[in-house]
Parts: C-alpha cells; structure tokens; sequence
C-alpha cells in the first residue's frame, strides 16, 4: 500500500523528468537558431567575397580595354581556338547583336594571361629579344607579338585552384561554389561568365538592349540607368549553380551575383 510520502516522492520525480525534457527542447532549439545563424552569416560572407572577386574582374576587364582601345572578345567556349592559326575563334559584333552570348573562356585568356602559353611564338626570338610576347590583341580578338610579356589584368592570388582545365585550350575560372577538379560538364556550372553586348537603336533612335541577357536585367531592372550604360556583365551562378538568360523573372536568377561595366 503506498503512503502520502511515496506518492509525493513519485510525483516530484515525473515533474523532474518534464522538467529535463523541456530543457532539452529549449537547448535544441537554440542550436538550431544559433547554426542557421551562423550558416545565414557564413554564406552573406562568401557571397560578399565573391561580389569583390567579380568587382576585381570587372576592373580587370576595364584596364584591358584602357590599354587595348576594345573590350575582351567572347572565346567560344565549344571551339576557342582555331586550328590553323592557333589564335582564339571569337563572336562577332553581329552575333552579340542577335541573341545574349557570353564565354567562360575570355576571362583565363584575355584578362588572366593563359593564352599566352597558347598562341604560337611563345618564348621565340623577336627583335633581340627572347621570351614571351603576346603583348597586343586586335580587334578581333586575335594576338601579335611586340617583344613583351603578356601582363595579367587579374590577380587570382591564393585562388589558383579556381582555374579549372579540360585541355590546355579549354579554361575557366570557377566561383566561390564551383567545383576545383572531377567536374562531368565543361565548362563547369559555376564557371564565371563574362557577358558582352552592343548598343540597339529603335528607328525613332531610343535605346534598346534586346540581347542583355535575362541575368543582368534582373540584377539591374530594365530601363535602369546603370543598365542603359553598361556594355558587359561578369555573372555567378551562386549556390544552386544556375542561370537563366532568357527569363529575368526566373527564380534560378535570384542567387546570382552580378558585375557590370562599361
């Protein structure tokens, strides 16, 4: 037969045990706000990382033109170089002028150097002097020696391995959440891309951009002053490794990250 004591005893022990439970549930649950937190804090970091890399690129691409009179050609990215001549397979002005067009070949080998282990006379003799020489780019995209090192426009830095090859004439640089090595496709998903377009005038002589790619136009907003002055892009795919060039309003587009210049 139990007595009062017992009963109190049981009683204060199954209070105990709600009690702990609770405690639990309250621990867990701030786990999981303090690690999406952190998570939250982790990704806004890399992102903002990224932002700067794409910025630095951007630069990069302007102080190409300000030493070349043009922009970086697109590379075509399924046949970047053409086999006779070894000199890179570019789209013309018409062709960008059709439908949005973009390589994630031009910015290894116009802004970060590479095609100067490409395009032939590579350490050979010229006017006395031995080495590299790729120094002036046409506009058509096509290289001459002059007797100089092709400079970098781009520091990668620690970021080397973001430097991806398929050959020695396939090259891209891959983001912040881009795979190093091992990749199916090539170019890989988070290949950088580097966007070029030309200016449209309507026959009353507005401005159009019909071929800015829908990624840009949903970074910017159509008709948006720093949209009407650009003349490319530099785009990541972000986190879920694509990109819609067609649809400004599509959902994949909301994770890009988006540079543009003049």
């Amino acid at each position: 037969m139990s007595t009062p004591r017992t009963n109190a005893r049981t009683h204060r022990r199954a209070f105990t045990l709600i009690e702990l439970m609770v405690t639990l549930l309250i621990v867990a649950l701030l786990v999981t706000i303090v690690a999406v937190a952190l998570g939250g804090a982790f990704s806004t970091a890399k992102a903002e990382s990224e932002r700067q890399t794409l910025r630095s690129i951007a630069l990069g691409i302007e102080r190409f033109r300000d030493e070349f009179s043009i922009l970086p050609p697109l590379v075509l990215d399924n046949r970047p170089l053409e086999p006779t001549t070894n000199q890179p397979v570019v789209f013309s002005d018409a062709q960008l002028a059709q439908t949005p067009r973009y390589s994630t070949f031009s910015i290894p080998y116009y802004i970060l150097g590479a095609a100067e282990e490409l395009v032939p006379g590579t350490n050979l003799a010229l006017d006395g002097v031995t080495g590299p020489g790729m120094t002036r780019v046409q506009g058509d995209g096509s290289f001459t020696r002059s007797g100089r090192e092709f400079e970098s426009f781009f520091d990668i830095g620690d970021d080397a391995d973001r430097l991806v090859r398929a050959s020695a004439s396939q090259i891209a640089l891959v983001d912040a959440w881009g795979e190093r090595a091992g990749a199916t496709a090539f170019p890989p998903p988070n290949a950088i891309r580097y966007y070029r377009w030309e200016p449209f005038y309507n026959a009353s002589g507005s401005l159009q951009r019909l071929n800015v790619p829908g990624c840009v136009r949903a970074a910017l907003g159509d008709g948006s002053p720093e949209l009407n002055s650009a003349r490319f892009a530099i785009v990541s795919a972000g986190p879920d490794g694509m990109i819609d060039d067609a649809n400004p309003d599509s959902e994949v587009n909301d994770d890009n990250l988006v540079e543009v210049g003049r």
